[in-house]
């Protein structure tokens, strides 16, 4: 049986509430708990380092582990949420909002938001992603086409919603975006990251700043590969416009998106070509739009 050691940020969550010493799971709080794990020949570390330092401390963990000749295999979180961690955990009786938490703590716009929402409506949702992943798939052959596919399906299904609060809580994740179908442009980045990620295409949620009104103001969007190619998308001014002006841009015309320090950036040389682009854009239109069917079908609105 394999012990896994989920450092570091859930120790911050779950300790002095509910320890993680099930049969399967142990959560590393201090080094001198590395001699717990020393019980078990096979360990699976699962982690989201949130710094050098963090990394640090993870090389000296494995290292520690591999002098004394334990089998040592390493998971990086890449995913805010790890859905199956995470309903696993819940199915264990842990606190699921304490969980969530632990899962948002990897994406700085999410640091002060707590979700509202309950395990049962979690469960629904990731069934609703699921679903619309296999559509994605059943229609779509190449990354390209399912990038294509899930800008005008999510453009289309998620409404932008304004607010004056600065409460932003109901709208800013991917259950309000892809769940109730209403989101901010944190929504918005989230919903495309989180079903590009099911797809294995690499994408990144991008937050920084825009001029508006003379003014900057915070803004999330994206960046995606397609072909090993890295482009920059804004999915909640194309929803908004229906403009591809908002699409695949090299980073020479997507300068007014200003991008916060902690983030990084990959290189975008090259805009995607723009026939190409009007192209597919047309080209997907021509499908239903899952989401809402999904909706019907189950006959629910969450």
């Amino acid at each position: 049986m394999n012990r896994y050691l989920i450092l570091p940020t859930l120790k911050s969550y779950l300790c002095g509430k509910r320890r993680l010493n099930s049969n399967c799971h142990y959560m590393l709080v201090r080094p001198n708990d590395l001699c717990a794990a020393l019980n078990y020949q096979s360990i699976a570390i699962q982690y989201h380092p949130k710094n050098e330092k963090e990394k640090e401390e993870l090389i000296q963990i494995i290292s520690f582990l591999n002098q004394k000749g334990r089998n040592v295999t390493v998971t990086e979180f890449t995913r805010i949420f790890d859905d199956d961690l995470l309903l696993e955990l819940a199915s264990k009786n842990y606190d699921f909002k304490v969980c969530l938490r632990y899962m948002l703590e990897s994406f700085e716009s999410t640091a002060n938001l707590e979700m509202e929402y309950s395990l049962q409506e979690y469960q629904e949702i990731i069934k609703k992603v699921k679903y619309f992943k296999e559509k994605v798939e059943e229609n779509c052959k190449t990354d390209e086409e399912k990038v294509m596919f899930v800008i005008t399906q999510l453009a289309s299904y998620i409404q932008y919603t304004s607010i004056d609060s600065d409460d932003l809580t109901p709208v800013s994740d991917f259950y309000a975006s892809i769940g109730k179908g209403e989101a901010v442009c944190v929504g918005y980045a989230i919903a495309f990251w989180k079903v590009l990620t099911e797809l294995q295409i690499p994408c990144h949620i991008m937050l920084g700043t825009v001029p508006c009104r003379g003014k900057n103001w915070g803004h999330a969007w994206n960046q995606v590969c397609i072909n090993g190619a890295w482009y920059n998308i804004d999915l909640t001014w194309f929803s908004e416009t229906h403009s591809i002006d908002h699409l695949l841009k090299d980073d020479q015309n997507f300068m007014n998106h200003v991008l916060n320090k902690a983030n990084v950036r990959e290189e975008c040389p090259k805009t995607y070509p723009r026939e190409r682009l009007n192209y597919f854009i047309e080209e997907m239109k021509k499908y239903p739009n899952y989401l809402e069917i999904y909706e019907k079908k189950r006959g629910i609105s969450i």
